[in-house]
């Protein structure tokens, strides 16, 4: 009774943190806060690094996903781990903190955030593969945190250091370049593809986006994306193989 009485009271929280993000995220655009929407305040520079606006729809694909987890757990007659529990109120805390801070243009602050918002979504997710648990919803999200990790570090370079749009180009596609290599060891460690998908999704945004502003940042988003395309075709290749083996 004592089991499934903390089961229900986490279950509680969890559902309200979930919520309440989601709202802090809807009302921040309906408001809007800071008299701006999110995109709005992205636009304010011409950051490199930046997909173009269609390819922040992802959002309602992650909070989808994440629901499902939440409805899997509430399903699922286990008990509820303290450990997923505990990193996922985090993140939603640190989710709904990242757009006040965002919005009223504490930038410096909101790196820090979406970096501790991308350590907590890591934690959860090599948790949740340990545990064997429903990983998939966590590769979207995580994916798209690591993508506007690096993006919110371009947006602090150049609004806060005011770096050459030279300066841009090279770090812009230094964090392409990187994010093709977290991509590749996902794929080789996790055998992640959904991850990757992410990364793709992201990087097409920007090679659109960034097509008249800089060819050289769009042509590295172009070929790196096209790069996880492959790397993801590899794995099903060698994946059919082992399982030809097997039998």
């Amino acid at each position: 009774m004592e089991n499934k009485s903390r089961k229900f009271s986490l279950q509680v929280i969890m559902y309200l943190s979930f919520f309440a993000m989601v709202a802090v995220n809807a009302l921040a655009n309906i408001l809007p806060f800071n008299g701006m929407n999110t995109g709005e305040i992205s636009n304010l520079y011409n950051v490199l690094f930046t997909p173009a606006g269609y390819v922040f729809s992802i959002w309602g694909v992650i909070y989808i996903a994440v629901f499902i987890w939440l409805v899997n757990l509430s399903l699922n007659k286990e008990p509820i781990r303290k450990i997923s529990a505990s990193l996922f109120i985090l993140s939603c805390l640190l989710n709904g903190s990242w757009i006040f801070f965002w919005h009223y243009q504490f930038v410096g602050t909101s790196v820090f955030v979406i970096t501790a918002l991308f350590i907590t979504l890591l934690l959860l997710y090599l948790y949740e593969r340990g545990q064997k648990g429903l990983v998939w919803p966590f590769s979207i999200y995580l994916g798209w945190v690591t993508v506007a990790t690096l993006a919110n570090i371009s947006y602090y370079l150049v609004a806060e250091q005011q770096i050459s749009m030279s300066s841009q180009a090279v770090s812009a596609s230094l964090f392409l370049l990187l994010g093709l290599v977290i991509g590749a060891l996902m794929l080789w460690i996790y055998q992640d593809r959904i991850f990757n998908l992410v990364f793709i999704w992201a990087y097409l945004g920007i090679f659109f986006r960034d097509y008249d502003s800089s060819r050289l940042v769009s042509l590295i988003a172009l070929f790196s994306g096209i790069g996880l395309i492959l790397l993801i075709g590899i794995s099903f290749l060698k994946r059919g193989k082992n399982l030809s083996k097997i039998k």
